[in-house]
């Protein structure tokens, strides 16, 4: 579970930490930080963790975890790329940059799952590893 939340936190969160290295001009850091991009990282670590306690209690199924987070992936996945499209367009500026805010978002949520999911099958991924037959959640 600790290493889902280090591999998610590493490619998601990097943008962050390279925002804040590399001196980027202040109007840049402001920009980055008004979208809210690391407080929704740290929203889903709160919430992979919450889920993996909540496994590990037995209070809800694996299967229930493992369907709110297929959900969260394919809904956030819809909603990016259809923001993505709907960007395509001539559109009003202010309404631009919020459909913009709002693609990142999502797909931020949708990297956070897709990483999360493919942690949690890695096992099933690589050549003949034992532990594939199981329910891997």
């Amino acid at each position: 579970m600790w290493k889902i939340l280090i591999w998610n936190a590493l490619f998601l969160a990097a943008p962050c930490v390279l925002a804040a290295a590399e001196g980027a001009e202040p109007a840049r850091k402001i920009f980055f930080f008004s979208l809210y991009i690391p407080q929704i990282l740290a929203v889903l670590a709160a919430l992979t963790l919450a889920g993996w306690l909540a496994e590990r209690s037995g209070s809800v199924s694996p299967p229930a975890v493992r369907t709110g987070w297929n959900w969260l992936l394919l809904v956030t996945f819809a909603a990016c790329l259809a923001l993505g499209l709907v960007l395509l367009f001539p559109v009003e500026k202010p309404l631009k940059f919020l459909l913009l805010k709002v693609h990142i978002w999502t797909g931020v949520i949708c990297g956070w799952a897709g990483l999360y999911h493919a942690c949690r099958r890695l096992g099933c991924m690589l050549p003949r590893r034992a532990g594939c037959e199981k329910d891997q959640g």
